[in-house]
């Protein structure tokens, strides 16, 4: 593994692919972000890009609360880290005031605002690229369970959207912030 850093965040990143910006088979499909939905996904947000989609309670880089998505290919369910070997994988945190988000809601960062930030990795030994950037929609979040919402991403190179239907991934231990 590497670190990686974005603005003065520094994100812990498994080994990433080629630059081309791509989510394992190409870029991710547009997204509606306006579009929600009361039982889970909308059934107008695109399908996730990525095999596998997992969502967790993380901290941020000031030790706050933090929830993050990982999207990718393969993973270790002990540790819910996505084999950066096996396809691309695509990390997006969103940095919280408090534990509790009632979806639908929709959260923003850039670089002015330390409230998130996201990392995508295609496979292979290329570059990863860090976002300037973004949007996460949710349309449906339970605690424990799943998240299901979409993201629009400012990368180098152009915009990355897509859609994700995420299951809870509580790996060992943690998160123990603040």
């Amino acid at each position: 593994m590497r670190f990686l850093g974005l603005v003065p965040v520094i994100l812990l990143a498994a080994a990433c692919g080629d630059d081309d910006g791509g989510g394992g088979g190409g870029d991710a499909p547009e997204a509606d972000a306006s579009s929600t939905g009361s039982d889970g996904a909308s059934a107008d947000a695109p399908e996730s890009a990525f095999a596998v989609n997992l969502v967790e309670r993380t901290c941020g880089p000031a030790d706050g609360p933090a929830v993050t998505l990982r999207l990718g290919g393969d993973y270790d369910p002990e540790t819910c880290t996505i084999d950066p070997d096996a396809s691309g994988n695509l990390v997006i945190s969103i940095y919280l005031d408090e534990w509790n988000i009632e979806a639908p809601v929709t959260y923003t960062f850039d670089p002015e605002q330390l409230t998130g930030s996201a990392l995508a990795c295609p496979a292979g030994d290329g570059a990863c690229r860090s976002a300037t950037a973004g949007q996460v929609h949710f349309d449906s979040f339970s605690d424990g369970e799943s998240a299901a919402g979409t993201y629009e991403l400012t990368m180098p190179g152009g915009p990355m959207t897509g859609g994700f239907d995420a299951t809870w991934c509580a790996g060992e231990g943690g998160p123990y912030c603040g």
